[in-house]
């Protein structure tokens, strides 16, 4: 891809040597570098592989010492993800680990992006990107307290992963009402949706997971 001048399969191919956004490990400098080349090499046709580059690049950083530099990383990912106008790339970036909505942006501005990932999602008729947006949205309302609203969506954000058949989708979602039973004082409630949710985080391969021992 390099030898042709071929930009977008350098990226797609960095991306493939990268693998998946969930190794919680120091940066590896040398594949850091290796993305910031291929986003580089990018042209401005290529604006979603970008924000997919970005993100990758970013979740690489989750460890590293310079948190300016990550947040920046995070930030840039988010914003290229915004502009392509893809539901799928917004999804995908806002979901990566590390990199999306959960640190280094503005809590004011989480919601908002949330809510632009289930509309995008709706209006380019992608189911996936609508039911994910629905889950970061639950996460959201849940942070701000909005717990009638929450109340309300999380049903339907459940749906979507049934429908679907995604594991870890629900998983969050079990995390989510999880959180929402504890809140509410059914700590035996809490307890089974978190057992629950780490049976299946387990199988899913989500080695984070965590059971509430609450007696």
């Amino acid at each position: 891809a390099v030898a042709n001048g071929w930009p977008d399969r350098v990226a797609r191919a960095t991306l493939a040597i990268a693998g998946p956004p969930y190794q919680y490990r120091l940066p590896d400098a040398a594949l850091s570098a290796r993305l910031e080349a291929a986003f580089e090499g990018l042209r401005a046709e290529h604006a979603a592989l970008a924000a997919r580059v970005l993100a990758r690049r970013a979740a690489e950083h989750v460890l590293d010492a310079d948190r300016a530099h990550d947040a920046q990383l995070r930030g840039a990912a988010v914003d290229a993800a915004l502009s392509c106008g893809d539901a799928e790339v917004l999804a995908e970036v806002l979901m990566t680990p590390y990199s999306g909505i959960w640190e280094g942006v503005e809590p004011g501005r989480r919601l908002a992006l949330a809510d632009a990932c289930v509309a995008r999602g709706r209006a380019q008729a992608n189911a996936n990107a609508e039911g994910r947006g629905a889950i970061l949205r639950l996460s959201e309302l849940i942070g701000r307290g909005e717990l009638e609203r929450f109340d309300a969506e999380v049903s339907v954000a459940e749906a979507f992963t049934l429908a679907r058949h995604e594991p870890a989708g629900r998983y969050q979602v079990l995390l989510h009402r999880a959180t929402r039973a504890l809140a509410a004082g059914e700590l035996r409630a809490c307890e089974t949706l978190a057992e629950e949710a780490f049976a299946l985080g387990h199988a899913a391969g989500r080695v984070v997971a965590l059971v509430l021992d609450l007696e």
